[in-house]
């Protein structure tokens, strides 16, 4: 987006983490698998959220503009989004009561971002692990031309 702050770049994955929070593994690879490509990141209607994932119109619009947001970075791409939201899906599909699936992020205290602290979190990890900790991590670089 042009004229977007550090902020406002960030402030998007606390929106999304929000947005996808409560959908099931289902929903989430059926979100994961409208984005096909290596081409730009698209906005969904909030109709096309509804339709393909049985939101409510709330929770269709709120996932809607979020991924507006985000698709109006162009450093994000469709497969961006398809590897985040397939992960999430695995994760969520694969944990038992014992286990827990949680965003975080490293992320500049000052910018607000809304997710835990990777750092934090890790350390609570160790931690708190009777045998293993599974972490999955996703980095894009972005190389300006």
């Amino acid at each position: 987006m042009t004229g977007e702050t550090p902020n406002a770049r960030l402030n998007w994955v606390g929106g999304m983490i929000a947005a996808i929070g409560h959908l099931e593994a289902k929903q989430l690879m059926s979100l994961a698998l409208q984005y096909e490509g290596d081409g730009p990141m698209f906005p969904l209607s909030a109709t096309q959220l509804q339709r393909s994932l049985g939101l409510s119109t709330t929770d269709a619009i709120q996932l809607s503009r979020n991924l507006e947001r985000v698709a109006g970075f162009r450093e994000v791409t469709a497969r961006d989004m398809r590897v985040v939201l397939t992960t999430l899906t695995e994760a969520r599909s694969s944990r038992t009561l014992e286990e827990r699936v949680e965003v975080v992020c490293t992320a500049p205290s000052d910018l607000g971002v809304p997710v835990r602290a990777t750092f934090a979190a890790g350390l609570e990890m160790v931690r708190a692990a009777s045998s293993e900790v599974l972490v999955v991590g996703y980095v894009r670089i972005v190389r300006s031309v």
